[in-house]
């Protein structure tokens, strides 16, 4: 609500956002998800994790305070998020010799960046773009530079809904 409240409309990402792509091009999973509000830049973006730490954050949140404590902080102490299963499943991790031995998890949140500073480069400091109210959130382009998968970064708990644990 306070991202409605303070943008009217934000500019989308350029490329389109993959997981919204998939959406679109799959008619029955629009019965399946909600509908995005896409003024905000809504979306469905995956998150990889521990499956105890998966089952946690969908019935308690996600807690900034262990924010960067699995995989680090490029883009300052946030939530990150990847347009890709495939990124995401790089920080997936199983028990191994534990009741979830071989079993790995994503989440498939709802996000909404909002406005969004964009960058190119490894910027610990775009959290700051965020605290001055410049922007909502950060979209990270590790793609364009350096060929990987975009980052995608938001500072505030409130603005992610985890709506599907996926064991596999």
């Amino acid at each position: 609500d306070q991202i409605k409240m303070s943008r009217l409309k934000c500019q989308a990402p350029d490329p389109k956002i993959r997981t919204q792509q998939a959406i679109e091009a799959f008619p029955g999973l629009q019965e399946v998800v909600a509908q995005l509000d896409s003024d905000l830049n809504e979306t469905y973006l995956w998150h990889g994790t521990r499956v105890r730490t998966g089952l946690q954050i969908a019935q308690e949140d996600f807690n900034l305070a262990f924010a960067g404590s699995g995989a680090g902080t490029m883009y300052g102490k946030g939530l990150y998020f990847s347009e890709s299963s495939t990124k995401a499943d790089e920080y997936s991790q199983d028990e191994p010799s534990g009741y979830y031995d071989g079993v790995r998890a994503l989440l498939l949140c709802r996000v909404c960046m909002g406005e969004f500073y964009y960058t190119g480069e490894r910027e610990q400091t775009a959290i700051e773009k965020f605290m001055q109210g410049i922007s909502d959130s950060t979209l990270g382009d590790r793609a364009k530079a350096v060929k990987t998968y975009r980052e995608f970064v938001v500072y505030n708990k409130d603005q992610v809904y985890p709506e599907y644990l996926v064991l596999y």
